[in-house]
């Protein structure tokens, strides 16, 4: 069997969750409280930093994503043409959130060092043989745990 030299998709990076007028105000609440108390306990910068990080969620909790191009080659794998290099990749898995398929990868620079990615109208088979090349695959690598609060706040 003659292997692809190229695995390509496309997807919307993450499921968008409308949001009600109520979770605008909690989060709101939420933010000015916090900062409140910061201030309170004289902690001035981190005081800043949850008013500045709970503006930035509120103002883009109701931007839509735009549907994502995907590709695995053998430079590495691709994000609308930004490429994470093979030697910044250190394994791999599949798993599954909320009936999507999921690609995890974990990296071994920058803040975020797992990654997903949804895998859509691409046969598992091939993307893991073509994976193996690679890198290998770790079955005990899972989604972080930010990443998964934020999907189940709906952030």
């Amino acid at each position: 069997m003659e292997q692809k030299t190229s695995l390509s998709w496309s997807a919307l990076p993450y499921e968008f969750k409308p949001k009600s007028i109520d979770w605008y105000w909690a989060m709101g609440i939420i933010v000015i409280a916090g900062s409140i108390a910061s201030f309170f306990f004289s902690n001035f910068l981190f005081g800043i930093f949850i008013l500045i990080a709970g503006s930035l969620i509120i103002f883009t909790a109701h931007k839509e994503p735009e549907i994502t191009d995907f590709e695995i080659n053998e430079k590495g794998i691709s994000i609308n043409n930004e490429i994470i290099i093979w030697k910044n990749v250190v394994s791999y898995n599949f798993t599954t959130r909320r009936d999507q398929r999921l690609l995890l990868i974990s990296r071994n620079v920058g803040i975020n060092r797992i990654v997903s990615f949804p895998v859509l109208n691409i046969h598992e088979e091939d993307m893991e043989s073509m994976l193996k090349t690679y890198t290998t695959k770790n079955e005990e690598l899972v989604e972080s745990i930010p990443e998964q609060l934020f999907d189940y706040f709906g952030i």
